[in-house]
């Protein structure tokens, strides 16, 4: 039902488009002579037909703009044109048009759908914003070379680290890892290059003042970056 209503109201608009491309050019006609270029603003209706209601609008503004101007303006005027030249120009005008509106309307689709991606990403930032902002874990985002570019307090804290030392560049995840576990580092790290996240493992941080802080850590890999990953851990 709502696939044939939208269907309605896509012919209802592509003929109301079309209709005024037909009015303007009959009214040019005495001035312009269209019969020289009898397609010349049904040209204009298709793309903004197509821009407003997406490639199957297009279309059917095309097949109407097709069948007016071999009415209208193709020799001989107020009948169907069906010989080789005027009916040539009409098919040809037909691909033409059909062409325009495949590719306005996945131009359409694909910004609808950049936009759809967008909406989604900022709602996932917005949750994981809430959930850092929590406290309740520490959060941390990294990239795969040990460089940390942002922590929430309580990852901070659980370190002894202050937030100037996070703007400082003075942490790093690699080097805060005791040698004597960071072969626990090797497995996680594969998994997370190949899957885009690895499992939780246990393992341990050094803290700023020398203490082991056991830990459960856990991370995934940024989808606009997956050079940069998101490590999400909490104090054993």
């Amino acid at each position: 039902m709502l696939k044939l209503q939208s269907l309605t109201q896509d012919c209802v608009f592509a003929t109301v488009i079309v209709l005024i491309a037909l009015l303007l050019m009959l009214g040019l006609d005495p001035w312009l002579g269209m019969t020289q270029t009898p397609f010349l603003l049904f040209f204009g209706a298709v793309p903004i037909a197509a821009l407003y209601l997406g490639r199957r609008g297009g279309i059917i503004a095309t097949v109407l703009c097709a069948l007016l101007a071999n009415y209208f303006f193709i020799p001989p005027a107020r009948s169907f044109s069906l010989d080789l030249v005027g009916g040539g120009r009409t098919f040809i005008f037909f691909l033409e048009g059909t062409l325009i509106s495949i590719l306005i309307g996945s131009l359409r689709h694909a910004q609808h759908q950049i936009k759809e991606n967008l909406r989604q990403l900022k709602a996932s930032e917005a949750k994981f914003r809430r959930l850092a902002d929590s406290n309740i874990i520490g959060v941390v985002s990294c990239d795969i070379y040990g460089a940390v570019t942002d922590a929430n307090d309580a990852l901070l804290n659980s370190l002894g680290y202050t937030r100037e030392d996070l703007l400082a560049g003075r942490i790093r995840w690699d080097a805060m890892t005791p040698e004597d576990i960071k072969h626990l580092d090797v497995p996680a790290y594969d998994e997370l290059i190949t899957k885009g996240k690895n499992t939780a493992y246990e393992k341990a941080f050094i803290g700023k003042q020398g203490q082991r802080v056991p830990v459960m850590v856990g991370a995934a890999l940024l989808e606009d970056d997956r050079r940069c990953c998101m490590k999400r851990g909490c104090g054993g």
